[in-house]
């Protein structure tokens, strides 16, 4: 589906359509873990001229998850990203709406958390759940279980116990399959840290909420 979209997006001329296509392609390989095909769409589409700033941005960002994939390439990840920080920290991308700029930043966040720069992560998901407040419910799932990933990498549980009980409280609004491998990762993840007694509950709490197929 992915390339019979680009194949129409070159038809049609048009550098965004390309460059959207080529975005999709790159996350669609990031989300099944390919990573030399996600980095080559990311390549290509990087190359495409005369495309809006902020659709630019999301092909970078798409790049620095790819080669969050390839080991030993963390840093070639984090300098793509910290071009991006500014512009999206000081909403500098015109072209795109405090949603996307919202969603952008939290994108960052999961790459931050894929180099193990938890700390970093942390605070630009924060930014991001506090920028898109009830507008997805969907999104505010995926970045707060995303924060239960780095509060946890920190070594912070209460932390990661106050995000996981927050993500108790919006996940049973979102029916998706993909939500669903993330509250999988965070079940998972946290269970080695139910000594603690506030993870334990909080574990608790998100498993009771959920239902998982």
């Amino acid at each position: 589906m992915g390339r019979l979209a680009l194949e129409l997006a070159k038809r049609s001329k048009s550098p965004v359509a390309q460059s959207c296509a080529y975005s999709a392609l790159t996350a669609i390989n990031i989300e099944w873990g390919r990573a030399d095909r996600a980095l080559m769409y990311a390549k290509d589409g990087l190359r495409i001229p005369e495309v809006p700033d902020g659709q630019q941005a999301w092909m970078r960002l798409r790049k620095s998850w790819s080669l969050t994939l390839v080991r030993g390439r963390e840093s070639a990840s984090r300098e793509e990203l910290e071009s991006l920080e500014g512009p999206l920290r000081n909403h500098g991308f015109p072209d795109q709406s405090l949603f996307e700029i919202a969603n952008m930043m939290g994108v960052a966040g999961i790459v931050l958390n894929g180099i193990a720069a938890y700390a970093d992560a942390y605070s630009v998901l924060d930014e991001a759940i506090i920028q898109l407040d009830d507008s997805s419910p969907y999104l505010q799932s995926r970045f707060l279980a995303q924060q239960v990933i780095a509060a946890l990498g920190m070594s912070e549980p209460s932390l990661a116990a106050d995000r996981m009980l927050a993500l108790a409280h919006v996940a049973p609004h979102v029916n998706s399959r993909r939500l669903e491998s993330y509250l999988r990762d965070v079940l998972t993840k946290s269970d080695k840290w139910r000594a603690v007694p506030e993870i334990r509950d909080a574990h608790a709490r998100l498993k009771q909420v959920t239902v998982l197929q």
